[in-house]
Formats: C-alpha cells, structure tokens, sequence
C-alpha cells in the first residue's frame, strides 16, 4: 500500500472546502476547527488518496443528515499520550438510533433515520475499511442536543 507523508490539517481543510463548495449556497455551515497541538503533530503515514475520500464520506454523510440551518462541526485533536489524531465530525441531524450506531458502518446498512434515498450505505463502510486499514478506529454516538457524532482515530 502506498504511503505517503499526509498533513491531516491540510487533509481536513481540503475535505471541508470540497462540502462546503457543494452544500447549497451555504445552507449547512461546515466548521473546522483544529487545536495547536494537532497542527504540531499532524503529520503522519498512510494513503492520503484514501483517507481523504473516507473522511469526505464521513462528511457528506453528516451534510446529507443536517437540516438547512443546522451546521457541521467537525474537530481535529492530537493526543500525544495515546499517540493519536483525532476527528470529530458532528451533525446537527436526527442521530441514529442507539440500537443502529454500530451497523451504520457494515455495508448497506442504512439507518432508519436516513433521509432521502441517495446513496448504499457504502459510505460509513467504505470509511470503517480505510480507518482500520490505517491502524485506526472509527464510531458513532449521538449527540446530547441531537444529532450524530462520528468519531476517527488514526495512530499518529
């Protein structure tokens, strides 16, 4: 497998600017913010090819589930003691079902809660296949004020 050197701020700011380009005029705000550690320790090995199209899934994702009005906040956090990046995508949606939080990631799986009819149900597994391809994990939780959380470590 390729491996290159991948900056996940810049990683992060490319996926963003890619949805946020695609999300209507604007009607679902797409927020990233990073803390200073991440920006010293962001750099790290693996396909950025991949990674990036499982993080923009992950994010269209929360785009496709966010009411107009509602917003994206999506976060990035290096943890030195567990020598980890972290990204934190949350959507302002109607949250998974407890019961469903872990099946959103096998494929075609789609939660009840999912609106419209685009997409498989590929997009959350195809992101789960990368992620641990990298050493990393991924989940889901709701949010407390409604909507869902997906979660993405990546060994730094």
């Amino acid at each position: 497998a390729r491996a290159d050197n991948i900056d996940l701020v810049e990683l992060m700011n490319e996926v963003v600017q890619e949805a946020t380009f695609e999300v209507d005029a604007g009607s679902t705000p797409v927020a990233f913010a990073t803390d200073a550690d991440a920006l010293d320790c962001a750099s790290f090995r693996g396909n950025a090819e991949m990674l990036h199209r499982a993080v923009e899934n992950v994010v269209r994702n929360a785009v496709r589930h966010t009411p107009p009005g509602g917003r994206i906040h999506i976060t990035g956090k290096h943890d030195a003691v567990r020598r980890e990046m972290k990204i934190t995508i949350a959507d302002e949606g109607p949250g998974v079902p407890a019961t469903e939080l872990e099946s959103i990631f096998e494929p075609f799986v789609r939660g009840t809660t999912a609106r419209g009819t685009s997409g498989h149900g590929l997009g959350l597994a195809i992101a789960r296949k990368v992620v641990e391809a990298h050493g990393g994990s991924i989940s889901a939780s709701n949010r407390a004020a409604g909507g869902l959380v997906v979660e993405i470590r990546l060994p730094s």
